[in-house]
């Protein structure tokens, strides 16, 4: 059992952290998705979002996709300084570092692919807690972390409730329908079409899916008053997203870094001194 009074150990999770961005770096070079391999775009979509705006209008979203040379360059430094940040995780600049070229390479990368999703954000969100380096400094962004890591998945489900959908029938076959048609046309054999065209057929399974799932996401406003049950929270989102994932096509892989504040390993702490 943990004693969760016990303090976050940040040389290990930030090791983890920049594990898993090197990892998923790799794996969007692999799906040519870094800015050198977008082949200098032209149509952008920033809708209202000042962020994104305010890149758009400074040019540097432009200057760093139009320019093959620059592009390259950029996504050498993005990885190098996730390598660096796990090799010397205790070197505050190059989290920092990080952190910048995480939050360019995010709203420039989405604003030429014109579509704002947010499978991003909690990666860099979580990236800020590794800005301070002494453990004195780093245990209360742990713990805001985490608070944020609950109330993204919390909201979801108010967001459910909110637009009256949490009990809808047939609003979850509707979206699996929409979501894997292109599937199903590409690959009408196999287990998952199979398993897709099963649910299809039953949607009173999938609409009991739409309220446990809401249910779920309701229970993580528990974890703002104890880590009892993080085991719990961790085990129903990662199960979420492999979901999400298998059926259609949601990738979260980068955002479930953050779910590293809710798993109870003890090796992920320091045992607490006593004096």
């Amino acid at each position: 059992m943990i004693n969760f009074k016990s303090i976050p150990n940040r040389s290990v999770l930030a090791r983890i952290f920049y594990g898993v961005a090197i990892i998923s770096i790799l794996y969007r070079y692999s799906s040519h998705m870094l800015l050198s391999q977008l082949e200098n775009p032209v149509l952008t979509f920033v809708n209202t979002d000042i962020t994104y705006i305010s890149l758009s209008l400074s040019g540097l979203a432009g200057f760093l996709t139009q320019h093959h040379t620059i592009g390259i360059a950029f996504d050498l430094c993005f990885f190098l300084s996730a390598v660096l940040a796990f090799l010397f995780p205790n070197r505050r600049c190059f989290p920092v570092l990080f952190t910048i070229l995480l939050g360019i390479y995010e709203v420039t990368g989405y604003t030429y692919l014109c579509f704002h999703k947010h499978n991003l954000t909690g990666f860099w969100i979580c990236s800020l807690m590794f800005w301070v380096v002494d453990q004195r400094g780093f245990t209360p962004l742990f713990n805001l972390t985490r608070y944020y890591c609950l109330f993204v998945y919390a909201s979801a489900g108010f967001w459910k409730f909110y637009r009256g959908v949490w009990n809808l029938k047939g609003h979850f076959p509707v979206i699996l329908k929409n979501d894997a048609m292109a599937y199903m046309v590409e690959h009408s054999t196999g287990f998952r079409a199979q398993l897709i065209s099963w649910l299809v057929i039953h949607p009173i399974i999938l609409d009991e899916i739409m309220l446990l799932t809401c249910f779920m996401q309701f229970s993580f406003l528990i974890g703002f008053f104890t880590r009892r049950i993080d085991w719990l929270f961790f085990l129903y989102a990662v199960s979420f997203h492999m979901l999400s994932y298998y059926l259609v096509y949601a990738s979260f892989f980068e955002f479930s870094a953050i779910l590293i504040t809710l798993l109870p390993l003890a090796l992920l702490y320091k045992k607490p001194v006593y004096l």
